[in-house]
């Protein structure tokens, strides 16, 4: 029986689309370090194109993540710790493979099983450009990292005042509080962070004297880590002894 040329030619796209596939697949090595293996998709362990769609967010590799999607990969796969493929894009800062995995359909504030969503994750690494995009797409600003710390005290902790700006200037809680009553001023006194990290957080309406459940202020924990310009700072802006 003759086949239709319009089926032989949709059949010659789906063999060149699976040698592609199998190509792809070669050439990301197996396995990844960082990148766990068991992959979850529909609550199937499927160590395929879900799992190299995994290699190849981590490694910003644009395209072969699109080809891997139009070869059937699940943009909302997860990996062991709960993970997706969104997520190891945003931690690298690859802007457009995370761009591309929302338009695809990915959960922008899927959470892991450390409580950590993309924009949490881009923020602790001070990926900006990363953050903003994620925030454009709709991310949670609150909703960001273990302990109910959000991306704005998980950007202090780090120092990265470019993406504290950015996290503020889009209404970020500067006063929000983790479970242990800490805020963001209070992760920079305990870290110690940069003046400028502190000076944008005063700036942005940070009160200088809640406490936390250990009640703690900002003042006493930069005392605590004997954080000297902290402490000047903060006394300037009136924390109280």
């Amino acid at each position: 029986m003759s086949v239709p040329s319009t089926r032989i030619g949709r059949l010659r796209s789906t063999v060149s689309l699976r040698l592609g596939l199998l190509f792809l697949l070669l050439v990301l090595p197996i396995p990844l370090a960082g990148c766990n293996q068991n992959v979850t998709s529909q609550n199937k362990t499927t160590p395929g194109e879900d799992f190299a769609l995994f290699r190849a967010a981590s490694d910003g590799r644009l395209e072969v993540a699109r080809s891997l999607l139009d070869a059937g990969a699940n943009v909302n796969a997860r990996e062991e710790e709960n993970e997706t493929p969104l997520m190891y894009a945003a931690v690298e800062g690859h802007t457009d493979v995370v761009l591309l995995f929302i338009s695809r359909g990915a959960d922008v504030n899927a959470v892991s099983n450390n409580k950590e969503t993309a924009l949490g994750r881009a923020a602790m690494m001070g990926r900006t450009e990363t953050v903003q995009a994620l925030i454009d797409k709709g991310a949670d600003l609150e909703k960001g990292g273990k302990g109910n710390a959000t991306p704005l005290m998980y950007a202090t902790s780090q120092g990265h005042v470019n993406t504290m700006k950015v996290l503020l200037n889009r209404g970020a809680k500067v006063n929000a509080m983790d479970e242990d009553g800490d805020t963001a001023l209070a992760y920079a006194a305990i870290r110690g962070a940069p003046v400028g990290a502190v000076r944008e957080l005063l700036n942005g309406g940070a009160d200088v004297n809640i406490h936390n459940k250990a009640g703690k202020t900002a003042l006493m924990l930069a005392r605590d880590q004997r954080k000297g310009e902290i402490i000047e700072l903060l006394k300037q802006a009136r924390a109280k002894d």
